[in-house]
């Protein structure tokens, strides 16, 4: 006769789960921490401009007055900073939460690849209509903002 198993093949096993998350890559890590930050200050971005040019354009602005004064605004523009700023921070903390180790600097890549595409959009073959200040401080903010966004996650003990 032959012996049969007293246990089930199928069962669930016995032993003590521990569970493990899936770590996606280090250059996995750095392009959805870019991705985040990014999308986010799209989102947020693309919201405040349609609330401001609406509002102008209730007081009468036309299209040709809508965009020049609003993109030489101060207060536009350190609105728009403060946003990114906060999109950059979110970036950032995400890029460290996905890593395994080096989180700050995954997240200064990540801030290297913002900024790329920064310095892309300010090099465009057109007269472009922002004051100098704001594109040394949009080319300035991605790196450390990045890093410090990683500096708020902590690793759970």
């Amino acid at each position: 006769m032959n012996q049969i198993h007293s246990t089930n093949p199928y069962s669930a096993s016995n032993d003590p789960f521990e569970e493990t998350r899936p770590s996606p890559s280090g250059l996995t890590a750095i392009i959805i921490g870019a991705f985040i930050g990014d999308g986010i200050l799209y989102a947020a971005g693309t919201a405040l401009s349609w609330v401001i040019m609406w509002h102008l354009s209730a007081q009468g602005a036309t299209g040709k007055d809508l965009y020049l004064p609003l993109y030489q605004s101060t207060g536009y523009l350190l609105a728009g900073h403060v946003v990114a700023g906060l999109a950059m921070l979110i970036g950032g903390y995400w890029c460290a939460r996905l890593g395994n180790d080096r989180r700050l600097f995954r997240a200064a890549m990540a801030g290297l690849i913002i900024m790329a595409q920064i310095m892309l959009h300010l090099t465009l073959p057109y007269d472009q209509p922002y004051p100098l200040w704001t594109c040394v401080v949009s080319l300035v903010m991605p790196i450390p903002l990045y890093v410090a966004g990683a500096m708020l996650w902590r690793r759970p003990a």
